[in-house]
């Protein structure tokens, strides 16, 4: 008799826009994740290359938001963004009318499609280097911590993150998703490190000719002065 295998206590989760020639790497690292009933999902933000048809074919559950998190930049944005960081003869900067998207709105909604209460976020241009998925379904059930710090590779450099979270502890805030916050009121919990044989990420950058990235970055560091 085969023992049906317990159900990952996580669940991961992305945001994608014209990702899907990344997406096989990607799951390539999550097979047992998957094969274990894993729940993976993927918002995609307005993708035109199929990304959406991809997702389903290799086990996402899709949603498909078209241009919700998606808006355009006002003159008197633009303006501001000038005038605090335009050195010399460096401007224009940016333009009234280029697109920007809310990283942290959108990752937010992803996260709370979830089926489980804790949930990794991952990029869709990211390759898994190390999946111990039992230290980490183990870490979910029983560490007693808000979040799970990582290693994330880019190309020489390195940095650790924490994306992989408790929901009702952690949330995403601003424009950008560098990280998530702690929610207002959360218990202090710790967060537990992974040595990277147990979880190690890394991430391929996708070169685009648009700068929504920046551009919502210069808006939070204007709005949140304090926070750097």
């Amino acid at each position: 008799m085969t023992l049906a295998l317990t159900p990952p206590a996580f669940s991961i989760a992305l945001i994608a826009r014209n990702e899907a020639p990344q997406l096989p790497r990607l799951v390539e690292g999550l097979k047992e994740f998957l094969a274990r009933g894993g729940d993976l999902r993927l918002v995609d933000t307005g993708s035109e290359d199929g990304t959406a048809r991809v997702a389903r074919s290799l086990g996402f559950a899709v949603e498909e938001v078209s241009a919700r998190f998606h808006r355009r930049l006002t003159a008197d944005e633009a303006a501001a963004i000038e005038a605090r960081f335009a050195v010399g003869d460096d401007g224009p900067l940016v333009s009234a009318g280029e697109r920007i998207f809310d990283f942290g709105a959108a990752r937010e909604h992803a996260s709370l499609q979830a089926r489980r209460d804790w949930v990794l976020q991952l990029d869709a241009s990211d390759e898994i280097l190390a999946f111990d998925f039992d230290f980490l379904d183990e870490a979910v059930r029983r560490s007693g911590a808000a979040q799970i710090e990582y290693r994330q590779m880019y190309g020489p450099s390195s940095h650790h993150v924490a994306r992989f979270y408790d929901r009702r502890l952690v949330e995403w805030r601003g424009r950008v998703h560098e990280l998530p916050y702690r929610r207002p009121g959360a218990p202090p919990l710790p967060a537990l490190r992974c040595r990277d044989d147990q979880f190690l990420i890394r991430h391929h950058k996708v070169e685009t000719k648009e700068r929504v990235y920046l551009s919502g970055l210069a808006l939070d560091a204007l709005a949140f002065p304090e926070n750097p």
